[in-house]
């Protein structure tokens, strides 16, 4: 009785552990998600001027702003992740005050092409570094969810065999 108790509540740690992978990276693309629909908002604006399409551009910042603690909780327990985080946060600040500063750009001198050219340009690059680090993120994400799926599956199949011999010997 004792070894399949304490069995059950090693599979459900493991059951865990896999859920919180998937919530890693559902934040992941989530926040990925929200960076390029503020890009895309901020370039909506500047064709139009139409302050409407900054209602997703802001709306998406809110929402990143509470993604970000949320995947630290989830990745507190994993050094190497932290670090990844502790590089992409600043990334993602100085890619969304290069938004604002392209913004705030095109309000005062809408037809200033040349500076709004330089904004999109250190944009870009800065995109493309928080690109790589949450795709490092989610690749070893991925590598954990690989190791803690089979771990479950290993410990199940254990849960199993410990209860079908206890049954066995009871009789």
């Amino acid at each position: 009785g004792v070894i399949s108790f304490r069995s059950v509540h090693v599979s459900e740690d493991h059951d865990r552990l896999v859920v919180r992978t998937h919530k890693v990276l559902k934040l992941l693309e989530s926040i990925n998600l929200h960076l390029t629909e503020a890009e895309s908002a901020r370039r909506g604006f500047q064709i139009t001027s139409d302050e409407r399409y900054l209602e997703k551009y802001h709306s998406g910042l809110a929402s990143l702003r509470q993604k970000l603690p949320a995947l630290r909780g989830l990745i507190a327990e994993n050094p190497a992740q932290v670090r990844r985080l502790d590089l992409l946060e600043p990334l993602i600040e100085k890619h969304l005050a290069s938004l604002a500063e392209s913004i705030a750009l095109h309000r005062r001198a809408p037809s200033d092409e040349a500076a709004q050219l330089v904004l999109l340009e250190r944009g870009k690059e800065v995109m493309d570094q928080i690109r790589s680090s949450i795709t490092a993120m989610k690749d070893e994400e991925l590598q954990l969810l690989a190791r803690r799926a089979e771990a479950a599956a290993a410990s199940a199949r254990q849960t199993e065999i410990i209860i079908v011999a206890g049954m066995s010997l009871a009789l």
